[in-house]
């Protein structure tokens, strides 16, 4: 009787470690899914935010070349 209740002990004890770690795995995945999510969201922002001012700092040069073309014509 008092082995049985040892097994049972044990096996409530083995349930608890499991349900425990189950639980902390699936938070740390969980947490590890939001963070590649922030990070790959700012990652195409950073990616966006460079390929404007690539774009505007060609016109800009483009606008200054006509100015300065305009300048040399008049």
């Amino acid at each position: 009787m008092k082995v049985n209740n040892l097994n049972v002990a044990l096996l409530e004890k083995d349930k608890q470690q499991f349900v425990l770690l189950s639980t902390g795995l699936t938070t740390l995945i969980i947490l590890a899914r939001i963070l590649l999510f922030f990070f790959a969201k700012e990652r195409r922002t950073v990616n966006l935010i460079t390929s404007h001012s690539i774009k505007l700092e060609s016109q800009k040069n483009l606008i200054s070349k006509n100015n300065v073309d305009l300048l040399i014509t008049i």
